[in-house]
């Protein structure tokens, strides 16, 4: 297989409200959207079996404005409204598919001197018997977000001086220096996840005409991968190449196009799975033995790419949904992996050196 140039791949590091500020004010000098803020919604509109708007009311006095449109989408995340809405129609809900993807983890926001000699991204991978790990990512204006997390939902930590603690126990010591002397910026933010969350609506014989649903609502994937917002950037896009082929059954193609898109990040994360879960005690002696393989090559993945910057690229591009998961497959990857199964190494960080991969602050 062809490993891509390491310098065609760019990653942006920036905090989320610095990403969402941008993204919001490039939407509003659009001349055709408009923001309600302040507003929640009420109720989807029907007439028959077609949503024909929703009822939005004003958080500040209450007052209730009927919003007509052709197409409404529910984007409201892990919990959406859709399905109550679905069996008030007396249409069936979506089988929901899941899986355990436990993870309890700690983000603290710092700053950091220009001048500090530190990677731009470091992963802390966690490993067979080491259900922990996190990242260090240098973001815009001197911010550097810390993100510490457990895969087995003990506590995270809570206080800096408790990810400093828990850090301690496999971030090196000079990574380490520099967190201490960083200077915190707010407080420790604590997350809490259990599962990802699959409803397929592609699968649904019949969905109501003038509703479709995005992001979250549909899948949502473990956070810990950062897959979120770029699923529903394919998402968008796939909406956008459906809406202009027409209205004819819209829902079916847009549902069925965006189905292919979450089984394929879905069945790559499966395979990284037993690396960052506990192997389930009841399943069948076959299985318990593909679960250890499967984990132990994960770990094998995540220690080369600690010394191979092409594996690292890869495993960047295929987690970001750059390029599909196939690329994890070919055997010119599989053998640089196996070329490293044979050396020794003892840690488990996985560093993006900055020299070769870009990874660009903003």
């Amino acid at each position: 297989g062809k490993f891509h140039d390491p310098e065609t791949l760019r990653l942006y590091l920036a905090t989320r409200p610095f990403l969402e500020m941008h993204v919001r004010q490039r939407i509003q000098r659009l001349d055709n959207v408009k923001f309600l803020d302040g507003h929640d919604v009420i109720e989807p509109m029907t007439e028959g079996h077609r949503v024909t708007g929703v009822r939005v009311a004003r958080r500040s006095t209450g007052l209730v404005t009927t919003l007509i449109s052709d197409l409404v989408i529910d984007a409201t995340g892990r919990t959406p409204r859709t399905q109550t809405f679905l069996d008030r129609l007396g249409y069936p809900r979506p089988a929901t598919v899941r899986m355990e993807s436990p993870v309890t983890y700690a983000s603290q926001l710092l700053h950091v001197s220009d001048d500090t000699d530190m990677d731009k991204l470091t992963f802390f991978n966690p490993a067979p018997g080491r259900p922990y790990g996190g990242a260090i990512a240098r973001c815009e204006n001197g911010t550097v977000m810390l993100t510490l997390g457990k895969f087995n939902l003990d506590e995270p930590p809570s206080t800096f001086d408790e990810m400093n603690s828990f850090a301690a126990q496999f971030v090196p010591e000079r990574l380490l220096d520099t967190i201490r002397s960083a200077v915190p910026i707010g407080d420790v933010h604590v997350f809490r996840y259990r599962e990802a969350l699959w409803r397929r609506y592609d699968q649904m014989e019949q969905f109501p005409e003038g509703l479709l649903v995005i992001g979250d609502a549909i899948c949502s994937l473990d956070p810990i991968k950062g897959q979120g917002m770029t699923m529903a950037l394919l998402e968008a896009v796939a909406l956008r190449d459906c809406l202009v082929e027409g209205d004819a059954e819209l829902a079916r193609r847009y549902f069925r196009t965006v189905g292919r898109h979450i089984n394929t990040v879905w069945q790559h994360n499966k395979l990284s799975a037993p690396l960052f879960t506990a192997m389930p005690a009841d399943i069948p002696l076959t299985q318990r033995v593909l679960w250890k393989l499967t984990a132990w090559w994960s770990d094998r993945v995540m220690i080369a790419a600690r010394n191979d910057i092409q594996i690292t690229e890869t495993i960047l591009r295929v987690n970001n949904m750059h390029d599909s998961p196939l690329l994890m497959r070919r055997p010119a990857f599989l053998l640089r992996v196996l070329r490293h199964c044979w050396r020794r190494h003892d840690t488990h960080v996985t560093t993006a050196p900055e020299r070769q991969l870009v990874l660009a602050g903003t």
